[in-house]
């Protein structure tokens, strides 16, 4: 081999292992651009996760100024139904909510605050409770005539004609009388209650009824160690979407402070630009573009562990085009786990969960994170600003 052969040969090398370097060094670049993986991002993220727990009670009211009480609906009946408030039950709704700034503000769903229940099923229910309500009044009506009737015959029979020393006659009656009579003007007194009852009831129209959401809400934090009520931090509700199809809410805790501990999931600050590169990009989802939910599936029912209440990691990927209302993937999720964060390959929030597909678990809605910005700005939570012009 000639001395120019052998240096042609070592230039073909020389170049061939500087390409390989080259494709090495730029899949090594892909690679680590790809993101982190699921774990890395649970682990990062998780401790800005809570539980949210909201007992729930809901007071009714009606034109004619009747007002009762209810903790639910449950098989198309008013669950726990009662007028008097000292007797009122509660029903228990979880979901997730997640940290967003310094002050102890988390952001969560509409529905998991403010479990309204849907108009049409409480006057369906109500009609329901009327019909039997007056059914029972009636019935009682009719029994308490017959009552009457039965004590005033025996106070008649006690009555009869007796004779004094001299022999004359005069009216007795029995010493029973005294409480027959007691009695019969007590069934007097309730069939006065029953009419009064079925007339109002007669002008009842449950069409006009106006329903009130009593919430008590408080969290758990990922880790923490419940062993009672008292473990569970307070907080209120702060702000509610007023659109029907942005179901986001936003809550506080009472000590207005967010645990040293917990992540802070970041938004647009002051410091960001608004049309900035990088937002852009979280913004824009795309197909089969990999998510990851932390949340609380079934609530406190599968988050409570030995070693404390636990969030789970769901993931899966974009399974419809998103557009600019709602981001549709293929993350299983549970009732509880509404108001979880969605988050990209990088651990960024790009979604809040809120809905699933009917009859399935693998299908879920979440809100995109251009509807997240709008309603963080305009609830203050986030002031971006824009870029100024050259």
């Amino acid at each position: 081999m000639t001395h120019f052969t052998q240096l042609r040969a070592l230039a073909i090398v020389t170049a061939a292992m500087a390409t390989i370097a080259l494709v090495a060094g730029q899949a090594a670049c892909t690679r680590k651009n790809e993101g982190k993986t699921p774990e890395e991002i649970f682990n990062t993220s998780a401790s800005g996760v809570a539980v949210v727990v909201n007992n729930v009670f809901y007071k009714a009211s009606l034109p004619n100024g009747i007002t009762f009480y209810f903790s639910g609906i449950e098989n198309g009946e008013l669950k726990d139904l009662t007028t008097t408030i000292d007797s009122i039950k509660m029903s228990t709704v979880s979901g997730t909510a997640f940290f967003v700034d310094e002050n102890g503000t988390l952001l969560t769903n509409r529905h998991v605050v403010y479990p309204e229940p849907p108009h049409d099923q409480v006057v369906a229910c109500s009609n329901k409770s009327i019909a039997r309500l007056m059914m029972f009044y009636q019935k009682r009506s009719t029994e308490l005539e017959h009552e009457m009737l039965l004590t005033q015959q025996s106070i008649e029979n006690n009555v009869y004609w007796d004779f004094d020393f001299w022999g004359r006659n005069f009216i007795n009656e029995s010493p029973e009388n005294d409480s027959l009579r007691v009695q019969l003007q007590a069934l007097t007194t309730e069939k006065e209650r029953v009419k009064e009852a079925l007339e109002k009831l007669s002008y009842i129209s449950p069409n006009d009824i106006s329903v009130q959401v009593n919430s008590t809400l408080s969290i758990a934090l990922h880790n923490q160690r419940v062993t009672s009520a008292n473990d569970f931090m307070s907080c209120k509700t702060v702000m509610m979407s007023p659109e029907d199809n942005v179901d986001l809410a936003l809550i506080r805790l009472n000590s207005q402070q967010t645990p040293q501990e917990c992540h802070i999931f970041k938004t647009p600050q002051e410091t960001d630009e608004w049309d900035s590169p990088t937002l852009a990009e979280r913004e824009k989802l795309s197909i089969t573009q990999p998510l990851v939910m932390i949340g609380y599936n079934q609530g406190l029912v599968l988050g409570t562990t030995e070693q404390g209440i636990q969030a789970q990691l769901t993931t899966g990927t974009i399974s419809q085009e998103p557009d600019n209302n709602r981001v549709m993937y293929s993350i299983v999720a549970l009732q509880g786990s509404s108001g979880s964060p969605v988050l990209n390959q990088w651990g960024e929030l790009v979604a809040v969960n809120y809905a699933g597909v009917m009859n399935s678990q693998s299908f879920n809605f979440g809100i995109p994170l251009v509807q997240i910005n709008k309603y963080l700005k305009d609830w203050g939570i986030i002031k971006p600003k824009r870029k100024m012009m050259s």
